[in-house]
């Protein structure tokens, strides 16, 4: 992304996601691959993923290369 800062500023806790991650993290989000439940707002770098939140993303990378239709939800970080 252009400008990960201003992508990351997204996330309450952005200052918690580590300098080697900043950017992959930012271009996940831009792509619309995060799925932040319950709150959108906090990315929770230091938590271990669910299969949910893996499978959620995984599907909004297929949904990203056009192999299945996008789901509308509010969890979805944009």
């Amino acid at each position: 992304p252009t400008s990960p800062t201003k992508i990351l500023n997204t996330y309450q806790d952005a200052k918690e996601i580590p300098a080697y991650a900043r950017n992959k993290v930012a271009a996940a989000t831009e792509n619309g691959l995060v799925i932040n439940y319950p709150n959108p707002k906090v990315f929770a770098p230091n938590k271990e993923a669910t299969r949910a939140e893996v499978a959620a993303m995984i599907h909004q990378a297929l949904v990203l290369i056009g192999r299945l239709d996008k789901v509308p939800s509010q969890k979805i970080v944009q």
